[in-house]
């Protein structure tokens, strides 16, 4: 038997082309069989004061602390 070749039932373009089809369908389902997150929590706020600030500065970072905001510029 020389020169009998096996061939797979599947083209290998055709196999990866079925493989892409089904990353794709299985990624578009996620969201479909996962359950929804809860909505973010809302926080009221007041402004209490008000600071002159440099027009030509920038805040370079908000942190809250301790229940204050410290801006850097």
């Amino acid at each position: 038997m020389v020169g009998v070749i096996a061939r797979s039932p599947l083209p290998r373009g055709r196999l990866l082309f079925l493989l892409m089809v089904g990353v794709v369908i299985v990624s578009l389902s996620y969201p479909l069989l996962t359950k929804p997150d809860e909505p973010d929590p809302e926080h009221a706020y007041t402004i209490v004061n008000t600071f002159p600030h440099d027009p030509e500065a920038f805040t370079q970072g908000l942190v809250y602390h301790d229940g204050r905001l410290y801006e850097g510029t």
